[in-house]
Formats: structure tokens, sequence, C-alpha cells
């Protein structure tokens, strides 16, 4: 009888920053230039109008009205306006990456260098819910997520 071993290959542990700086990599030739401006406006009446600008190089998810998710990266200096009727949800790759203004109203960066947003949502009055955490990368890298400097 023949008895055959199978090699074991350990198996590498991701973090959310891994797979973030990965998408980060794989979409920059699809970014668009940080001159122009992107305008993302849902059918029917508006009541969350929201100016984003990069900062940071940042990785973003959006959820309009718990339904449309789009995923991007915003070079430093781009500029984009959503507007929604109820609800946007964002998730940031650096909570210092984008500044955010909601109906007019600046509510400046979300957060550090060393964290990411893993919750925002934002209504017509401005932020419903936001949850920060500790990125898990030492802050002496460099990149697009938090504590990648």
């Amino acid at each position: 009888m023949v008895v055959k071993t199978l090699s074991r290959t350990p198996i590498k542990e991701i973090t959310v920053s891994d797979i973030i700086e990965e998408m980060q990599r794989k979409d920059s030739l699809l970014t668009p230039s940080a001159a122009e401006v992107a305008s993302v406006k849902p059918s029917g009446t508006n009541s969350v109008q929201i100016q984003m600008k990069a900062v940071q190089r940042t990785w973003v998810r959006e959820i309009r009205d718990e339904k449309d998710t789009t995923e991007y990266i915003m070079p430093v200096g781009f500029d984009r306006r959503i507007e929604a009727q109820k609800t946007v949800q964002f998730l940031l790759g650096r909570a210092d990456g984008i500044q955010i203004r909601v109906n007019g109203k600046d509510l400046g960066v979300l957060g550090k260098a060393d964290e990411i947003v893993v919750r925002l949502v934002v209504g017509s009055d401005g932020i419903i819910e936001k949850r920060l955490k500790k990125s898990t990368k030492p802050s002496h890298a460099s990149g697009d997520s938090p504590g990648q400097r």
C-alpha cells in the first residue's frame, strides 16, 4: 500500500487593510484624473447632497439609498458630488482622506490617519451613524489606507 502525504501550504491571513490596498492597486488605472469632477444623481427628488474632496488618496465604497453600491479610488484633489433621496452609507479606507460637506454643511475629515471609517451613514441633517476602527498597519508604511504614511 502506498500512502501519499499532501504538503500543507501555510495559509496567509489577510487584513481588511491588505484587501483595500490590493483593490487600490488594481483600480489605479481605472481612476479618473484629479481634474475631473464626478457627479452621481438619483432619479426623483433629492434630500441629501454630498460634496467630497480627497485630501489623501482614499478607497471609497458608497451605497446610495440602500440599493446603489459603488466602489472607487479618490486621488488627492478629486471632487465628487453625490445626491440621494434618503441616505448615503460609506466605508472609507482612510478616515483622514476625504473632506465631506452635506447639504452645504462642512463636516471636515472624519478621523485620524490611523483609522478606517467602517460605517458612515449620512442623511439630510448630517451624520446619522459613524463608526471608526484603528488600522492594523504600522504608521511608518506608505499607501492609501489609514496608518500607511
